[in-house]
């Protein structure tokens, strides 16, 4: 199942590892998710009512308050797929949860990589993106996705160290050993 999601390769003889990609490939899974996601947000609003806004405004006062990026980064990924639960298209919420999967890594050492300074732009724009959802608005929703999504893509290439072997944060050899 993890391979078929692109989350470990199988080797033969070897076991499995973590799968990794170049700045390349990632740069490309990020333009994938600039026009997936939005199309996933679009299709889900109609069906997102009071409750799931509370929510997502507490998740976000949750996320403002905190300072650990591991702690972070579940926060960031339960209020993401959280504006894409009431997308009603199984494929795509199967296609947003593969990419989200893919990129987690990238996300993980770039958050470790820029740490507090960048936050304030981060809650800016899921602000944004929450009040365009409490409004119903799904042109202004998909475009304040578009651009989260398109500023963390643009960031990451201006960090190639997170592609390279010898990083810290990177995955060591291209991969990992799964244990």
């Amino acid at each position: 199942m993890l391979e078929s999601e692109g989350l470990v390769e199988l080797k033969a003889n070897s076991g499995a590892w973590v799968s990794s990609m170049d700045m390349q490939e990632c740069d490309f899974v990020y333009r994938i998710r600039e026009r997936i996601e939005p199309m996933a947000l679009a299709e889900s609003i109609p069906h997102l009512n009071s409750s799931v806004h509370d929510r997502l405004w507490s998740i976000q006062e949750e996320i403002e308050a905190n300072e650990d990026v591991d702690r972070f980064l579940v926060l960031d990924r339960e209020l993401h797929l959280l504006t894409y639960s009431g997308c009603e298209i199984p494929q795509l919420i199967t296609m947003v949860t593969r990419f989200w999967n893919t990129t987690q890594h990238y996300r993980r050492a770039y958050a470790r990589l820029t740490g507090p300074d960048r936050t304030w732009v981060i809650n800016y724009e899921h602000r944004l993106l929450i009040e365009a959802i409490v409004r119903k608005d799904e042109i202004d929703a998909e475009r304040c996705l578009t651009g989260h999504i398109r500023r963390t893509r643009t960031e990451l290439t201006k960090h190639p160290e997170l592609f390279d072997s010898t990083h810290p944060d990177s995955l060591p050899g291209g991969s990992s050993k799964v244990r």
